[in-house]
C-alpha cells in the first residue's frame, strides 16, 4: 500500500504533465496561491526562527528575534511558503480535474479526510 506522501508525489508529477502543456493552467494555480497566501502568514514560519533558543542554540532572544524580522528572512521564506502554497494547489487542481472527468472515482474517506482511489491507488493519466 502506497503512503500518502507517495500518493501526493504521484499527483504531483501527473499534474505537471498538464500544468505545463496548458498555458491557463499557470493562471489558476497563482490564483490558488494567492488566495491561500491570505490566509496563511509568515508569521508561523518565523516563530520556527524564534524558537530555535529552546534547541539549545547560543543565540539571544534579540538575535533570534532580529533574524527572524530581517529582509533577508521575510524574502527566503515568502519563497518557500510560495513552493508550499503551489504543490498544494497543484494537488488540489489535480482532484478537481480528476473528479471532473470522472466523478465516481474519487471517494473522501470519511476518517482521515484523505481522498481514496477505488482502483488500488493508482494515479490516474489527466488529459
Amino acid at each position: 500500500m502506497k503512503t500518502r506522501g507517495q500518493i501526493a508525489d504521484e499527483r504531483l508529477l501527473a499534474y505537471e504533465k498538464v500544468f505545463f502543456k496548458t498555458p491557463s493552467e499557470e493562471e489558476i494555480i497563482e490564483q490558488k496561491i494567492e488566495s491561500k497566501r491570505d490566509e496563511l502568514t509568515l508569521e508561523s514560519f518565523k516563530g520556527i526562527i524564534r524558537d530555535a533558543r529552546i534547541c539549545g542554540f547560543i543565540l539571544s532572544n534579540d538575535d533570534l528575534n532580529g533574524l527572524a524580522d530581517s529582509d533577508f528572512i521575510d524574502e527566503y521564506l515568502y519563497d518557500v511558503q510560495t513552493e508550499i502554497l503551489k504543490s498544494i494547489s497543484m494537488i488540489e487542481r489535480y482532484l478537481e480535474l480528476s473528479q471532473a472527468q470522472d466523478p465516481t472515482e474519487l471517494e473522501l474517506d470519511n476518517t482521515s479526510g484523505w481522498f481514496n482511489w477505488e482502483a488500488n491507488n493508482e494515479t490516474r493519466h489527466l488529459l
